[in-house]
Formats: C-alpha cells, structure tokens, sequence
C-alpha cells in the first residue's frame, strides 16, 4: 500500500481513535485535528493540529495543508449542539471542504448515519418515522453534510453506518448493495466501510450506481472557485442551505436576508459578506442594488430567491406587498445590477402556483394595487407570474444575461411566515408529508450551476417543464416592463 499523508478529524472519539491506529499501523502519516483541550494522547508519528472543525477555517486551512486525503470521524453528540447548535456536521463538512478546494486535496471519506441521504429509501418505516419527527434536525444535519459533499466536486466516500460500539475493532461487516451515490455524482470510490482502509487503490462502483446516479453530461455543474453569486432570502430556509452548498464549492458569496442577525449568522458560518434589505421597501431594495454594485465588480450568478406569501395589503410604496416583494423589487434589483452580470445568470425562484394566475396586460394598475381583492395566496400566485414575465422581458433586453426560472418544491420552511397561526398548524401538521429545504437548495445550486443555457425556461425541480404560456408572452413583458418603471419611478431611474 503506497503510503499517505492523512488527516484524521474527530480524532478523539471511538472511530476516530481506531482511525488513528489502523492509518498509523500501516505506515501512513497522520495528522489529527483535535478540540482545544479535548486531552488528546501524546502518539508517536501523530502530528496534532489544535482547533474547532466546524469554527475555526483557520485551524481546518492548517491541517488540510500538504495532506493527500481526509478521513472524517465525526459525529453530532448532543453535548456538542448544545455547544455549537444543531448544524454540527454541516458546517465541519463546509470548512472541511474550503480548505481542500483552496489546497487543492481531492480525496474525503466521511460517516453519515443509516437512514440520512442516499441511504433513506432503504430503511424500515419506523426509522423514517422517527427521523422525520423526534430526529428531525439531527437527520437534516447529516442530510446537508451529504449534500455539501454531493455538490463540493472532490472525490468523496460516505459510509452510512446503523450503530458503532466501544468494543474491540472487528473486520465483521455487511453493506447495504442498492445504495446509489448521492446526486449530483462526484463520487470515485463507492460507499462501503473498506474503501476507508484501502485509500490508494479503491474497488469499482458496484453497477447499479454508475447509469441510474450519474448526471447527463450536459447538466455537469460548473466550477465555482472564484465565482460571484449574489443570494437573496438567504437568512432561513432554502436561501440558508443553498448558501451552505454554494460556499462548499468555492463561491464567492454575497447573501442578502430580510432578517440581519439571522443574515448574518448565516454569513459568518460561511465566511460571507451579507446585506439586510426588506423587498417590500422598494427604497431599501434600490440602497442595496447600490451597495452590491459597489462591492461586486461582477457577478456570475444572481439568484433571486427571497419571497413569500403575505397577507393582502399596500405597502408605503402604495403597491401590493405580494406583487412588490416577488415581482418588483426583485426585477428593480435585477435592473440596476444588469451591468454587473455580463454573460452572467439570473435564476428567479418561482412557484407552480403562477400557472393559476392570469394577467392583463390592459390593467396591470389594478395588479400592483392588489386589485381585484383576492387572497394572499392568490395574489402571490399573480406576483409569481408577473416575476417570471419580468425576467424573460430582460432576457430579451439583455440577451447576453441566461435567466430561468424554477418552482423547488413544497418544503418545511419558515416561507409561510406571514400565514398567521392556521398555516403554522398546517405546516407543522404536513412536515412529515413534505420535502426540506436542504432539498430545495440542492435544486437552486443545481440549476446556478449548470454548465448548459437556462435559456429562459421553467423548471420544476430541476427538470423543465411547461410553466403558464403567459410567461413568453413579449405583449404582457412589454406591457409589465413599462408599468415597473412608472412604480418604481421615484426611487430609481427607470430601466431601459
């Protein structure tokens, strides 16, 4: 076996110890990342690189240096969350995977529990039971982990383990053969316990994984390091777990959130500058254009996610809060930052809902005046399509700027906020039912990505699908696109 340079993080715990003995018995040399005080074991050939996996990036940059693969040993303890919150193995996966993007270390294996990710469609009933309802949040740590590995690009290994115990090291094991590889599929070796041992010269991928996981050619993502993406509602939610996975892969963020502190906290897990803007405010929506203008020479990917349903009423612009927040002030910022993006993108959140509305394009004043009186669902539904509407009329006045749109998914997120108590009661109700934002990010950093032209289309999920005819309509865009810039008039020069 050709020796290695090998980083051990989790170094301190059961696997991680037996990590350490089985690397150093075999001649590799091994570094371990290991807590502050956490009372390591002076070992011979053991280097040992102090600091906290998943808060410090420094201390992770350090121990990644030179090394030529990276065996994670971590867990989520319910001492350590109650540190450090419940996000534990995610953000150690983020950090983990920065640093071997910027020293450019290509190999990671990892353990996940069995029933997170990949693995979940093979477990017994009660287990998804339980990890939808008790375990929830431990399981949606494992399931962002899996998907920062998923989308990072590196070579990645991830054993999804039932249940370890503190007795002696046994060579005993069996495998799960239907486990496919997570999408999008990066994976070179395939995810059984012994590839861990024989990092130089991995097994095949069993068959079953190779077609049915692997992405066509033309979707393959692009390469984010030293991209620029600008991330709306990204304080909860999808926009919190997109950020995650964009940072992952080496963009270079700038998030934007309704809610500062919230905003932020997301900002310093990812190391991101971060703005605080309410889109019912188009004057705050116009101050920020100008901030990131200044911040940003360019900007690769513009994706347009905040959004949500409120509760019919005008805001202090005199426009209907819905059609303000999810149409106007995102196609106001999208204008005013059109010579930042280039030959950029701009992808829009959507929901299928939009295929429920209709617009005129003959009283379109009574549309940004959230008339006729109608619910907030289905004035959100006419914002939606006005939204889509919007961003193929800039397409054609920018051609060289691809933009599309998609509808991620019904998802257990703080979206429906501005539902008051029957839609908390309703959502909490469904959970089980519904996917989760880490879902959805995966589908907004899927179609961010992609490699091939958006070229204005509607995506469900990440597929294409037919959307409302009106969304093609140049009579309506025209139409809307006027009607934006007299709305907008007094707080931004109108957009040509």
């Amino acid at each position: 076996m050709t020796e290695m340079k090998l980083l051990v993080v989790g170094a301190n715990g059961g696997l991680g110890r037996q990590v350490v003995t089985h690397s150093l018995e075999h001649g590799h040399q091994v570094t371990a990342l290991v807590r502050r005080g956490a009372g390591q074991v002076e070992t011979p050939g053991l280097r040992m690189v102090e600091g906290a996996v998943g808060d410090d990036l420094a201390a992770v940059r350090r121990a990644v240096d030179g090394q030529d693969a990276i065996v994670s040993a971590l867990g989520n303890p319910l001492w350590l969350k109650a540190r450090t919150g419940s996000a534990v193995m995610a953000r150690a996966t983020a950090n983990l995977v920065a640093a071997m993007h910027l020293h450019q270390v290509r190999r990671i294996a990892m353990p996940l529990a069995w029933g997170s990710g990949a693995s979940r469609q093979h477990t017994a009933w009660p287990l998804k039971v339980l990890t939808r309802l008790l375990i929830r949040r431990d399981y949606q740590d494992f399931d962002t982990a899996e998907a920062i590995l998923a989308a990072s690009g590196l070579d990645f290994t991830i054993a999804y383990f039932g249940s370890l115990t503190d007795q002696p090291a046994s060579r005993a094991w069996s495998a799960h053969p239907d486990v496919k590889p997570p999408r999008p599929w990066r994976s070179a070796a395939p995810t059984w316990p012994s590839a861990w041992w024989t990092p130089s010269n991995p097994p095949a991928p069993p068959p079953t994984a190779s077609r049915s996981a692997a992405r066509r050619k033309d979707d393959a993502p692009m390469n984010l390091t030293g991209k620029t993406i600008v991330l709306t509602g990204a304080s909860s939610g999808l926009g919190a777990e997109a950020a995650r996975l964009l940072s992952a892969q080496g963009a270079i963020l700038h998030l934007v959130g309704r809610d500062e502190k919230r905003t932020k906290a997301i900002g310093e897990e990812v190391h991101a500058p971060t703005y605080t803007a309410d889109f019912t405010s188009l004057s705050q929506t116009r101050s920020l254009a100008a901030q990131l203008a200044d911040a940003v020479p360019d900007i690769d990917v513009l994706a347009l996610n905040a959004g949500g349903v409120m509760p019919p009423r005008l805001t202090d612009d005199g426009i209907d809060a819905n059609f303000q927040a999810n149409a106007l002030a995102p196609w106001l910022l999208m204008t005013q930052l059109a010579g930042k993006l280039g030959t950029g993108r701009v992808l829009l959140t959507n929901s299928r809902s939009h295929d429920n509305a209709v617009l005129s394009p003959h009283n379109l004043a009574a549309a940004l005046a959230g008339e006729p009186r109608v619910s907030g669902h289905r004035t959100y539904a006419r914002a939606k399509l006005a939204a889509g509407v919007l961003l193929r009329e800039f397409h054609r006045r920018n051609p060289g700027v691809d933009v599309g749109d998609f509808h991620p998914g019904i998802m257990a997120s703080d979206f429906g906020r501005y539902m008051g108590r029957t839609g908390s009661l309703l959502k909490t109700a469904a959970r089980p039912f519904i996917g989760t934002p880490r879902q959805g990010a995966e589908r907004l950093v899927e179609l961010a990505t992609r490699q091939q032209a958006l070229a204005g289309a509607y995506f469900v999920h990440a597929r294409r699908a037919k959307g409302s005819a009106q969304l093609q309509s140049q009579e309506l865009g025209t139409a809307l696109w006027e009607a934006a810039n007299r709305a907008t008039a007094s707080v931004s020069n109108s957009a040509e």
